[in-house]
């Protein structure tokens, strides 16, 4: 009804008012005189659109002086007077609207809310609060406040100094100078690493252009790793992510890392607190070595480096296309914990602790089979180093060009053609058919079953037994033999 419609816009005309008389509904008033300007904020609580660029009066009236709330300015730029007098001066516990591009300095020791998009010639000093709102802002001002945001709609370009005791970004900084104090990061920062100087806490993403990180990075967000970038603290991400970059990590990194193809990534194994997806360089080469308690997958190259000692825990695992042990450094794992495509390079020592080993390895190295069971489906040339057993039951089912030892009670179960090298055997040495390839010494067992055996080599054993045909044209020295009924021993040369 007509009665209805009447009460309630006296309402509303009642309400509107109360709020203007608070100070919360202003006008916009156009000033384009710097004299207009100051007299506006000596006075009415209002919002001032600046229509022409304005340079500040000359001392005394130099600056702007902000004492209350409810006072906003925006519109055409902002310069200060040849004289460089403060351009801006807003009091503490007072919050004030500047929208307008600035040349010169503030003074804020309240809370200023700049959604201009310059600020240049000058500094931002104070004990106030900063926030970043325009949609676009490019800074050149050093900055000494308590604490400095950027809105989430705001992108900020930062080229001087920023000193704070918090800075927090929930929207897109790219940042080209120091930030001091404590970052939190909800939105897009990206920065070199030498710039952030405090801890980072990360819940979105922090791309770092490489540089060195002396602060700890915190948070459930991603790190991007873009440069060559050294790290002395902790990390702890839902990710770390190399692209075509270094990463050298000298404290505990929790978190998934990809390491991309050509990027190289280095740390302690025990500092290691995530999973590797790794298709560059996976590089333990920090500290002494320790305990891998982590799965490494991908296509790249897992190296461990000189002077390391490096033990696979046995619920983890390596896949790459190549895993290299380096002269001087060790690997310790399970076999069945070990793939690679192409090879193990094995320069250093290899100890494999049990398992399955369906991997070729081959350089200048030594392999050490440990355990109760290992089984050998890859061929081994180690012609340098050797191969030892020290495993109750080697089942050996490649070829293995190398020096070996059989130690004593260990069991090595093999075709001859399959042991090319120099045999010592102090245990038990099943031949399961074939021709020796080389001399066998010690003072072990020698079985001979399975299929007929061939020798053309000097054996020299405490004991043989031959369960199958064996043909000798070799020298044979020995404590015992026997023969089992169903065999035929030949010889041409000496059995004694």
């Amino acid at each position: 009804t007509l009665r209805s419609i009447k009460k309630i816009l006296s309402i509303t005309l009642s309400v509107l008012f109360l709020l203007q008389q608070g100070g919360f509904v202003f006008a916009t008033t156009n000033v384009s005189t710097w004299a207009d300007l100051q007299a506006g904020i000596a006075g009415t609580q209002d919002e001032y659109n600046v229509t022409t660029a304005l340079t500040a009066d000359t001392s005394p009236n130099g600056t702007l002086n902000i004492t209350a709330d409810g006072y906003s300015v925006t519109g055409a730029s902002l310069t200060e007077n040849g004289t460089h007098d403060t351009l801006v001066n807003i009091a503490s516990a007072t919050t004030f609207g500047l929208g307008n591009d600035i040349s010169g300095s503030i003074v804020n020791n309240g809370v200023l809310n700049y959604s201009g998009s310059s600020l240049a010639n000058g500094t931002v000093t104070g004990n106030g609060t900063l926030n970043f709102n325009g949609a676009s802002v490019t800074n050149a001002n050093t900055i000494n406040q308590s604490a400095v945001s950027v809105n989430a709609a705001s992108t900020l370009t930062n080229n001087a100094a920023v000193n704070a005791t918090t800075f927090t970004n929930n929207g897109v900084v790219d940042n080209n100078a120091a930030i001091t104090g404590t970052i939190t990061n909800t939105g897009t920062l990206t920065s070199s690493a030498d710039y952030l100087i405090g801890a980072v806490e990360n819940n979105n993403t922090l791309n770092l252009e490489g540089g060195w990180i002396d602060n700890s990075i915190s948070g459930t967000g991603n790190t991007n790793i873009n440069g060559h970038t050294v790290s002395n603290a902790n990390i702890t991400q839902n990710s770390v992510n190399i692209y075509n970059s270094n990463l050298t990590q000298d404290g505990v990194l929790t978190a998934t890392v990809n390491n991309d193809s050509g990027s190289w990534f280095s740390i302690d194994p025990d500092n290691l607190a995530g999973d590797v997806v790794n298709d560059g360089t996976m590089d333990f080469s920090i500290g002494d070595g320790g305990t891998l308690a982590q799965n490494i997958t991908g296509t790249g190259l897992t190296l461990v480096n000189y002077d390391m000692e490096v033990a696979l825990n046995d619920a983890n695992s390596i896949s790459q296309d190549t895993i290299h042990i380096e002269a001087g450094s060790s690997l310790t794992a399970n076999a069945s914990n070990l793939s690679a495509t192409t090879q193990i390079l094995n320069d250093g020592q290899l100890n494999l602790t049990g398992g399955t080993n369906n991997n070729a390895i081959n350089g200048d190295g030594a392999v050490e089979f440990n355990g109760e069971s290992v089984i050998n489906n890859g061929a081994i040339d180690q012609q340098t180093g050797g191969v030892v057993n020290n495993a109750y039951t080697l089942e050996n089912n490649a070829l293995i060009t190398a020096e070996i030892t059989n130690n004593d009670l260990m069991g090595l179960y093999s075709t001859a053609d399959n042991l090319n090298g120099l045999v010592h055997n102090a245990g038990y040495l099943f031949l399961q058919g074939g021709t020796t390839q080389n001399a066998i010494d010690g003072d072990g067992d020698l079985i001979i079953n399975t299929a007929a055996l061939s020798n053309t080599y000097n054996i020299a054993q405490t004991k043989l037994t031959a369960y199958t045909d064996f043909e000798n044209s070799g020298i044979v020295s020995l404590t015992n033999l026997e023969t089992d009924a169903a065999a035929t021993v030949s010889n041409t040369n000496s059995i004694t």
